[in-house]
């Protein structure tokens, strides 16, 4: 099963992006997107990996679920 990453990026303390990478290859594809951000040009990178996800559930006149929308929920990533 694929994680999944983001990637926030700041310059000089400014908010710059934010990437989200979520396929079988994300390990792989955060190391060349973080190598994007050079230390010595000024970019902080902190890496977070989703480990759960908050739910917006909707509930039918019959009982029946319905789910309209989920978050990830990320926490920082320490590689082993």
């Amino acid at each position: 099963m694929s994680k999944h990453f983001r990637v926030e990026v700041q310059k000089e303390g400014r908010a710059w992006c934010a990437v989200d990478i979520q396929n079988p290859w994300s390990e792989e594809a955060l190391r060349d997107v973080a190598r994007r951000f050079p230390a010595e040009e000024g970019f902080q990178v902190s890496i977070g990996v989703a480990v759960d996800e908050r739910r917006l559930l909707e509930s039918g006149p019959q009982g029946r679920l319905r789910l309209l929308a989920s978050e990830p929920i990320f926490q920082p990533w320490n590689p082993a």
